[in-house]
């Protein structure tokens, strides 16, 4: 494992950034990371680089370090990409990423390839968080460190529900709440408190999925005049392809959402049977085996026939 102290050894600035449309683990791991710095470098200027993400996560201390990219050091010592599979991933960031003097990578994503300098990839973590909290020594988590990092892993193991839930991860969360991370605080907030706008949105994307392969694989489609009715932004549609694949008998989900004319983000979601990484890796995208995402162009139903075809080459395998 790298060793963040010698890492950070000699720097004077620092950016942390995740991946474009950050979900609980990418700002869970980066709000985690920079909490630590704090504590073993206090001389380091760290800058946070994350675009909008939900509401629900802005109870987490130093939101203040968020900046855009624009307002970081024209050469900064150190870029971190934290959870983020490819630089392209990074976004906005990618040109503070590639003018850094240090790269380093820290990710579980199985699509990484490893463009960072340093690398601490491991795709069989439940999470980026996971990997971070390895990184430190527990004597130096703050309760603000904790309550991050807590709340990257159980975002990514869908409380800990997912197959990516290891005893390390168990234990690593165990260790987080001794450290002052609230369970119930983080769940209630982030899970089960939801807007007007999000239960909406959920309720428009249930009401309209369609089964394929006799009820193994469901999917909706949400084009870009049903989230303007509605008011919903990218971040309100966070969870809604997991909710899907909680259907009876269901092995694979996806969740296409319009975020310009024809121009299509898919969400997979899937069990132990269907390996989604493989299946959005064939549109250029990838993630996990059991949670990935893609770009698809054209109408909504030609992107979902493309996608369709491609999760039956993996059903009929079965």
């Amino acid at each position: 494992m790298i060793d963040l102290k010698k890492v950070v050894s000699g720097a004077r600035t620092a950016v942390i950034a995740g991946h474009v449309r950050p979900d609980g683990d990418a700002v869970g791991a980066c709000m985690g990371l920079f909490h630590y710095l704090g504590q073993i470098a206090p001389e380091l200027k760290v800058y946070i680089c994350l675009e909008d993400f939900s509401a629900s996560f802005r109870f987490l201390e130093g939101m203040s370090a968020i900046t855009d990219p624009e307002q970081c050091p024209e050469q900064c010592d150190i870029f971190f990409a934290v959870d983020t599979a490819s630089a392209e991933r990074l976004g906005n960031a990618l040109p503070v990423f590639e003018r850094a003097e240090r790269k380093v990578c820290i990710d579980h994503h199985i699509s990484n390839p490893g463009y960072g300098m340093i690398n601490e990839i491991d795709p069989a973590a439940s999470s980026a968080s996971e990997i971070v909290c390895r990184l430190m020594d527990p004597a130096l988590i703050t309760p603000a460190c904790a309550q991050a990092l807590y709340l990257g892993i159980v975002h990514d193991t869908g409380q800990f529900n997912y197959s990516c839930t290891s005893p390390e991860t168990m234990r690593l969360a165990a260790m987080l709440m001794e450290k002052g991370a609230d369970h119930e605080a983080i769940i209630d907030r982030t899970f089960r408190e939801k807007t007007l706008t999000q239960q909406r949105i959920l309720g428009i994307a249930l009401a309209q999925s369609r089964e394929f392969f006799g009820g193994k694989m469901l999917a909706s489609i949400l084009d870009e005049e049903t989230l303007q009715r509605v008011g919903a932004l990218p971040k309100d549609l966070d969870g809604i392809s997991a909710q899907l694949r909680c259907t009876k008998g269901v092995l694979v989900s996806a969740l296409l959402s319009e975020t310009e004319k024809g121009c299509w983000k898919a969400s997979l979601r899937s069990g132990e049977e269907i390996d989604v990484n493989r299946a959005a890796a064939a549109f250029g995208g990838g993630g996990h085996v059991r949670a990935a995402g893609c770009t698809l162009y054209g109408t909504g139903e030609e992107a979902l026939a493309r996608l369709t075809e491609q999760i039956g080459l993996q059903i009929s395998e079965g």
